[in-house]
């Protein structure tokens, strides 16, 4: 297996490629005369867990679609204190901001191995011009990634940390729950610092809080991993 400069890993591609861009909601329904092009050019890559998948502030070169894995999504301000934006799954595509001909806005991270295809950006564009379908779809897709980020703007301005803890965990499980006999157990490990990046607090505050929603029985711990144990109660913070 080849590696680039950034020590990233390259596998050959193969061809598989046109099957797993249907796996993505985003290109699913396109027929192969339109999506041959674009398999034609995808290149998979493997990241490690902490490695970068792409860098805040490099040039505007391609989209990821993941494969396997999950992708913190992590912008670093002057103060150098990171803001966690989002995270992308498999299924989902990251880095969609060089389709607008922009420089990329955050640093997306793997938190745990990450399988994906890389996508040069004029491919795609292509795409969304010849294929009113997929434009309209990506489109779309743009829009609820806007009201999303909007509506985080919102809670960081008017929420409590709590509340925000609590979305953030009542998130997490609607897409990593995994049924439990205490509750719904989260499939991913989060760190106190990861989670305080997202609620746009500290890592000694979460803890806190953490500590607080334990202690009134809303959630518990499992090797490093969250079970929630009070699912409505827990909503009722949000």
């Amino acid at each position: 297996m080849a590696v680039d400069r950034g020590g990233r890993g390259l596998e050959k591609p193969g061809a598989g490629i046109a099957a797993a861009l249907h796996r993505c909601p985003l290109f699913a329904g396109l027929d192969r005369d339109a999506l041959g092009p674009l398999a034609g050019a995808a290149v998979p890559v493997t990241v490690e867990r902490r490695q970068r998948l792409y860098a805040q502030g490099e040039p505007p070169e391609a989209i990821f679609v993941i494969g396997a894995g999950r992708v913190r999504l992590c912008r670093v301000g002057r103060s150098d204190r990171a803001l966690t934006l989002g995270y992308r799954i498999g299924g989902e595509i990251a880095g969609e901001e060089v389709l607008a001909g922009v420089a990329y806005r955050a640093d997306a991270v793997a938190t745990e191995r990450v399988n994906a295809l890389r996508l040069p950006a004029g491919p795609v564009l292509d795409l969304a011009e010849s294929t009113p379908g997929f434009g309209a779809r990506l489109a779309r897709r743009e829009m609820e990634r806007r009201l999303e980020l909007e509506a985080r703007i919102e809670a960081l301005l008017t929420q409590p940390v709590e509340s925000r803890v609590a979305d953030f965990l009542t998130q997490t499980s609607e897409r990593h729950g995994v049924p439990d006999p205490r509750g719904i157990l989260i499939g991913v490990k989060l760190t106190h610092q990861e989670i305080a990046g997202y609620v746009g607090s500290t890592r000694e505050t979460v803890t806190l809080v953490l500590g607080e929603l334990r202690r009134r029985g809303l959630l518990t711990t499992d090797h490093r991993r969250l079970v929630i144990t009070d699912t409505a109660g827990l909503r009722a913070l949000t």
